[in-house]
């Protein structure tokens, strides 16, 4: 019995995304169409490079509330940039961009010594108006096809190319975590950021590599999302905020730093977009689906709080 509700407790994302799955398959017209299948996967791929990323910070013990309008104006300056200098141009703008923004917070919060919550909001207040200043709250439409390819291109037409990029990333990551100093160093800082100095960790210089890291995979998440409107939009910050920090939590990653399993990362962003997927295709309005994508992070957290400590009393984990 102990054993059993151990393998549930120390398993309860992949068991949820496999019910969720099977329930939608089952109830949900039009669910297992080849089509909508294809769509849930490249959406679980940009999603998943992005929260990855979102993942590398929260380890350390910080957050970052801007990911939604940055990855958003990753996407506006892409368009613009592709549009008036070309697509090689462009596309290196973009990465320049998203480094340079994720990179700035990691050096206030380093700098100013204040909460990261405080900085990122304050960050993610003036994306968002830089954004609704430059396209007038209107999308910026890329006039070169070439984007566009981005998010079309696969291998034989099976593989999408995102999903080859999210394998890239995620063994990356799991490299970096679990055969690196560096990524021992992020655990320590998150865990107690005054240990790590007093073990001589440069805390300071592994939080900006960390910024660097995620702003690097929050701009592929930004082409990969205009590529995919063919466009760019200030509009998808809010809700993209809300869905990677919450895959984030759902998958494990403390908020308070010093935990994070990249799989169970990409679990909770699979648990996330396949319940997206299924109210799109139930038509609900978009106030719902905030609503209900809110309690299935309530409840997530509240099970892995309420759960944890009962078991470890009774010797399960």
């Amino acid at each position: 019995m102990k054993k059993s509700l151990h393998l549930i407790f120390n398993n309860y994302i992949l068991i949820a995304d496999a019910a969720v799955f099977i329930a939608a398959c089952i109830f949900i017209p039009n669910f297992t169409k080849p089509g909508n299948l294809y769509t849930l996967l490249q959406n679980i791929c940009v999603y998943g490079i992005v929260a990855l990323g979102t993942m590398l910070i929260m380890i350390t013990g910080t957050i970052d509330f801007s990911v939604g309008f940055l990855v958003a104006n990753v996407s506006i300056v892409a368009c613009l940039s592709i549009n008036r200098f070309g697509f090689i141009t462009g596309l290196i703008f973009s990465f320049v961009f998203g480094c340079i923004i994720s990179i700035f917070n990691g050096a206030m919060i380093n700098r100013l010594k204040i909460n990261p919550l405080i900085i990122t909001l304050g960050t993610m207040m003036i994306l968002r108006g830089i954004g609704t200043a430059i396209c007038n709250a209107a999308d910026v439409i890329c006039l070169d096809p070439a984007l566009a390819s981005l998010f079309t291109c696969s291998i034989g037409g099976i593989i999408p190319l995102s999903l080859i990029c999210l394998a890239i990333v995620f063994f990356l990551v799991v490299i970096l975590l679990k055969r690196t100093v560096t990524g021992t160093n992020l655990f320590v800082i998150g865990t107690n950021y005054y240990i790590g100095h007093i073990n001589g960790i440069l805390v300071e210089r592994v939080r900006i590599f960390v910024f660097l890291l995620a702003g690097i995979f929050y701009s592929i998440g930004g082409l990969f999302w205009a590529s995919r409107m063919n466009s760019g939009s200030i509009s998808i910050g809010d809700n993209l905020m809300l869905l990677i920090l919450s895959s984030c939590v759902i998958g494990g990653t403390k908020i308070s730093g010093g935990k994070g399993n990249p799989l169970s990362v990409l679990l909770g962003v699979f648990l996330i977009q396949t319940i997206n997927n299924m109210m799109s295709l139930l038509a609900l309005p978009v106030s719902l689906q905030m609503l209900i994508t809110g309690v299935v992070l309530i409840i997530s957290l509240s099970v892995e709080r309420l759960l944890r400590p009962k078991y470890k009393r009774r010797g399960i984990g």
